[in-house]
């Protein structure tokens, strides 16, 4: 909240917080199972708790089911859908189309750059996925773009071009 305000991040954007693994025992995660869900739920009362005092929305990182269920609950506003689509729930919560982003596996390497960069895909039906400058909220991402960068999502790889456009659904 501090580096929020630090930087002079907008009102009513979002801090995405991580719960990047999946949550049931046997697969990432080595925590029992009835201590999975209440550890993420008392980790977002705190934040809701926090967040209910200042200016910002609570964003989630993660997996489909934990989107969900953070999203049923009302604890998160704003959900950037983890790449693994074997993760519990993400294939459902992806077609279901609530997510705001989701992460693209795809990441470009250049040499002059010490960084990937990042090729996250925005939703083309949600309009503000929660980008800002200093100056304020960064503008709403046009949906015909981002309809076309999901329908068309480039893959590369190192030392070749274009590999291939897909058909992504």
């Amino acid at each position: 909240v501090q580096l929020a305000r630090d930087l002079g991040q907008p009102a009513d954007t979002p801090i995405y917080f991580g719960v990047d693994f999946d949550p049931y025992p046997g697969k990432d995660c080595a925590m029992p199972a009835a201590r999975i869900w209440p550890s993420v739920e008392q980790y977002f009362n705190q934040i809701n708790e926090v967040f209910a005092q200042t200016r910002w929305q609570v964003g989630i990182y993660g997996a489909g089911v934990t989107c969900k269920r953070l999203k049923e609950s009302g604890k998160a506003k704003f959900f950037w859908l983890s790449t693994s689509l074997g993760h519990v729930g993400s294939p459902e919560f992806f077609n279901g189309g609530e997510w705001h982003l989701f992460q693209n596996v795809t990441e470009i390497k250049r040499p002059y750059a010490p960084d990937t960069i990042d090729t996250d895909v925005a939703n083309p039906t949600q309009p503000y996925f929660g980008a800002w400058t200093s100056h304020g909220s960064a503008p709403r991402h046009d949906p015909e773009t981002a309809t076309a960068f999901l329908h068309n999502r480039y893959f590369i790889q190192d030392s070749v071009d274009l590999l291939a456009a897909t058909n992504y659904k």
